[in-house]
């Protein structure tokens, strides 16, 4: 299974964090301002984005890739399961999986820490993947 998060800088460090830690998944976690200033590496993420099963993304405002990712999916180019969250309620409608699972996930990112970041992937990979994995 391979995951792929964007998500703002602030939230950044906690989920690369975590992402090393876990084994049962491919998990690769990208900085927005990263992408923001790397347009061959935000190409590359496009690309690794249409074999990705699952896309978890935290919605920063000052960026101006987020027009191009949300393009690629407005357009189907994206496959994958989207989790889609912002500080900005709107933006979750470019979720293609149950509200109630986009609610959930905004409820571990808020509450944060090593162990409710490793809870998300987790109940993540159980709700929308279907792996039979336990999460608390």
């Amino acid at each position: 299974m391979k995951i792929v998060v964007i998500t703002w800088q602030s939230y950044y460090n906690m989920f690369y964090k975590v992402s090393k830690k876990i084994k049962e998944f491919d998990i690769k976690v990208y900085s927005a301002r990263a992408l923001e200033n790397d347009r061959e590496k935000l190409n590359k993420v496009l690309e690794e984005l249409k074999k990705c099963d699952l896309l978890l993304v935290y919605r920063s405002s000052q960026e101006s890739f987020w027009e191009i990712l949300e393009k690629e999916i407005k357009d189907g180019k994206i496959k994958a399961k989207i989790v889609y969250l912002s500080h900005d309620p709107s933006f979750w409608t470019f979720s293609n999986v149950e509200p109630e699972i986009v609610v959930k996930t905004h409820e571990y990112i808020l509450r944060n820490g090593e162990e409710n970041i490793k809870n998300l992937f987790y109940f993540l990979a159980n709700k929308v993947l279907g792996v039979s994995i336990g999460y608390k």
